[in-house]
């Protein structure tokens, strides 16, 4: 079964985007041509050696093995359209490291949909890992400097599966007892034309009778790596509560028009793998 993950590209600069994947980003990414780094010393001096991208990150981890990354830019972001497209990097986290891999894109390997340009990136690199978060380059030679307009955003589709089985659940949870209890949904409100609304989200942790294989300590696992086992027989695999199921919700936004939310108001919640 393949479970759509949609997340929404936030822009960021200096800083930020150097601590991408672990600060890998200052060794590998970012690498101006000198003929367009000259050009834009004479334009702004200060705007030629600052770092921009847009940059993806799920709020929990994202179930492998991750089948495709869908990457959809607004047309409206691309100086040419047709001509000149980004630098993607994408952020793998293993069991004890991290690796970045970069994505060049050919005018070919994208197409026109609606208001964006999307292409499609199949997982290249070893399903068992996980992928932490991707960055898309702004170099100001594919994209307008301001993103205009400032109302489009970007956004990637991840495509993953589960590996390992999952356990259901669709109880309440009790908001007395805190942030320590086992998955569930939480409830919240909001007000929306006059009225006071719910909806319920997946939170909480995974209970260990949900696991059927017993998970080797730590002191132990060192010893089976210095035999030469696989760090995949040993690692105990991250637990996730994530939502499977939604009720659709007819809000009103404020400009006073109706808008319905398909995948904001949980049923079921999963323990993921």
């Amino acid at each position: 079964m393949i479970f759509p993950i949609i997340l929404r590209g936030k822009r960021i600069s200096g800083a930020p985007v150097s601590e991408f994947c672990g600060a890998l980003a200052v060794q590998k990414l970012f690498k101006m041509p000198e003929e367009y780094r000259q050009e834009a010393r004479r334009f702004n001096q200060q705007r030629a050696s600052s770092r921009d991208g847009i940059h993806f990150k799920p709020v929990k981890p994202i179930p492998i093995p991750v089948i495709n990354l869908t990457l959809q830019i607004p047309y409206r972001w691309l100086r040419d359209p047709g001509s000149k497209f980004p630098l993607v990097y994408v952020c793998y986290e293993g069991s004890g490291f991290l690796k970045i891999l970069q994505f060049g894109m050919f005018p070919t390997d994208w197409e026109m949909s609606s208001k964006f340009f999307k292409t499609i990136i199949s997982n290249q690199y070893n399903e068992r890992c996980r992928i932490r978060e991707v960055l898309v380059v702004l170099d100001d030679e594919w994209n307008n400097r301001n993103l205009l307009p400032k109302t489009s955003e970007a956004h990637l589709l991840v495509n993953s599966k589960s590996l390992f089985p999952r356990v259901a659940f669709t109880n309440k949870c009790n908001q007395h007892l805190g942030l320590e209890q086992p998955c569930c949904l939480w409830e919240f409100h909001f007000h929306s034309d006059g009225q006071l609304r719910e909806f319920n989200r997946c939170f909480g942790s995974i209970p260990s009778e949900a696991i059927k294989s017993k998970q080797i300590p730590e002191l132990l696992a060192d010893l089976l790596y210095r035999g030469g086992m696989s760090r995949r027989f040993i690692t105990p695999p991250i637990k996730v509560c994530r939502e499977i199921e939604f009720e659709p919700m007819t809000v009103r936004d404020n400009n006073g028009q109706l808008i319905t939310m398909n995948r904001l108001n949980a049923t079921k919640c999963a323990a993921f793998f």
